[in-house]
């Protein structure tokens, strides 16, 4: 795949892998709607200390054989994860349900030394000589979503997110469902060195997850969790709209830790 951009140019091919699907190459074609996917799993080590959390296969895309054919003017290249919308709810026997969401926001937890709106500092500056260190020229997008806890909150007016039973062990209160969709856009962008806020979306990719399992309590009031058919990663390398309209909107904004909302109310 070749872009041009700010007198400048570069190549690459598009790599990518969900969970053990393996790599795939998709130039020079895209794949049909969520041609690939793999499924969400429950996290075992949580689940023995009686809390519920859903766990996403890894995800990579990666800007492959990058090289910069031309510098021109380019001055960072750099993935943002744009949070279409991410929502997740935990529904309790009685009739609790704590939800959690966030939406229009990049993906940056605001750890430090990290740079936004850039994934988890997942950017480069480019050389003026346009040698790329080895680790530029394989560039990688990788993320892994789960449910719950998220961004380092535990818990929501005393209750701690995902646990199995909120209420004691003579008036128990289990949790029965746990649900969560997650919508992103992945964008490898260019920026044009120097003051100028003038950006390319070389290639973006729109990929969603889908949790959700019905919880029961076995006999030794331990969590049974049975997950969803459609609980799902799926990657789609089509995308609807305009990547650069979808960037725009999120450039400058604070980082997605510190605006996710959250809610308990009774179904």
């Amino acid at each position: 795949m070749i872009v041009d951009f700010a007198s400048g140019r570069i190549s690459f091919s598009r790599f990518v892998r969900v969970g053990p699907s393996g790599p795939i190459d998709a130039d020079p074609t895209d794949p049909p709607p969520g041609r690939w996917r793999a499924r969400v799993s429950t996290d075992q080590k949580q689940l023995a200390e009686q809390y519920l959390s859903l766990q996403s296969p890894n995800v990579t895309f990666a800007a492959a054989c990058l090289k910069m054919i031309r510098v021109g003017k380019i001055g960072r290249l750099g993935w943002i994860n744009v949070i279409i919308e991410s929502e997740r709810s935990y529904t309790y026997a009685d009739r609790t349900v704590i939800k959690e969401w966030v939406s229009g926001l990049p993906t940056w937890d605001g750890e430090t030394g990290n740079t936004p709106p850039f994934y988890f500092d997942a950017y480069f500056n480019v050389k003026p000589s346009g040698i790329l260190d080895p680790e530029e020229q394989a560039f990688p997008f990788n993320d892994a979503p789960n449910m719950p806890p998220s961004y380092g909150v535990k818990e929501f007016e005393g209750i701690p997110l995902g646990k199995f039973n909120i209420g004691n062990d003579i008036s128990p209160i289990y949790m029965e469902r746990i649900d969560g969709r997650d919508k992103y856009l992945a964008c490898f962008t260019l920026f044009r060195g120097g003051a100028s806020k003038k950006y390319k979306v070389a290639w973006a990719v729109r990929w969603e997850v889908k949790f959700g399992a019905t919880i029961e309590c076995d006999a030794n009031k331990k969590p049974i969790v049975k997950l969803d058919p459609d609980a799902l990663t799926r990657v789609n390398l089509r995308t609807v709209g305009d990547p650069k309209t979808v960037v725009s909107k999120v450039l400058g904004k604070s980082p997605s830790a510190e605006l996710k909302m959250y809610e308990r109310h009774k179904a």
